[in-house]
């Protein structure tokens, strides 16, 4: 085993588990240096990006969307006893059924289902946003945007994002697992940026553009 291969490496404790808030300070860093957008209406366009995070992997109106699909797959929560058995009275107690949090609180693991891959998730979605707001100010040219400390910021933790994206995908999860990360990821940047900002004069309006 390499040392990316073990899930309490620095970068999955100290950057992956608290990714999106990684992603929220790098962001918050670099729209403040930037004049052409409205305060506003940068914020709203986190609130987007931010409302879907927890939509998939914290809470939607009860277990987050992630949860949901590992149940609807045929999931549950298996919690082994001190004799090493399973414990089939917990197979299907309410309180074990929610989400993989209080799954893991009981001592249990999640088996069966399909289990969407969170870190892929987060980290697509993630590098899709950080993108599609620092793209515009790449192609402007600007040399002294360009070379902004936010940019430069914005540019490290892509990079540490799409690193631990590989190794996600050599070390963990399956195929199927991975692939649906990246489309739920994809969901919320193609309904914002490919056709709300492009072809909806109105949501331009609100939100803006990066």
């Amino acid at each position: 085993p390499t040392y990316f291969s073990q899930k309490r490496n620095i970068f999955n404790v100290f950057f992956v588990k608290y990714g999106w808030l990684w992603t929220t300070l790098i962001y918050a860093y670099h729209a403040a240096r930037l004049r052409r957008t409205r305060p506003l209406q940068a914020v709203l366009r986190w609130a987007l990006a931010t409302a879907w995070w927890v939509l998939v992997t914290q809470w939607c109106f009860g277990p987050p969307l992630m949860d949901r699909m590992f149940l609807l797959t045929g999931g549950l929560c298996e919690v082994v006893n001190d004799s090493n058995v399973v414990d089939k009275s917990k197979l299907t107690a309410p309180e074990l059924l929610g989400t993989s949090a209080a799954c893991k609180l009981a001592k249990g693991h999640w088996k069966g289902g399909h289990d969407l891959s969170g870190h892929v998730f987060m980290l697509t979605h993630a590098s899709l946003f950080l993108l599609s707001e620092i793209m515009p100010t790449l192609q402007m040219g600007n040399a002294k945007q360009c070379t902004h400390s936010a940019t430069w910021a914005v540019g490290a933790l892509l990079s540490l994002w799409w690193w631990m994206l590989v190794m996600t995908g050599v070390y963990f999860h399956t195929w199927r697992e991975k692939i649906t990360g990246i489309l739920a990821s994809a969901v919320q940047w193609i309904v914002v940026y490919m056709v709300g900002i492009r072809l909806f004069p109105q949501v331009r309006a609100i939100i803006g553009v990066p």
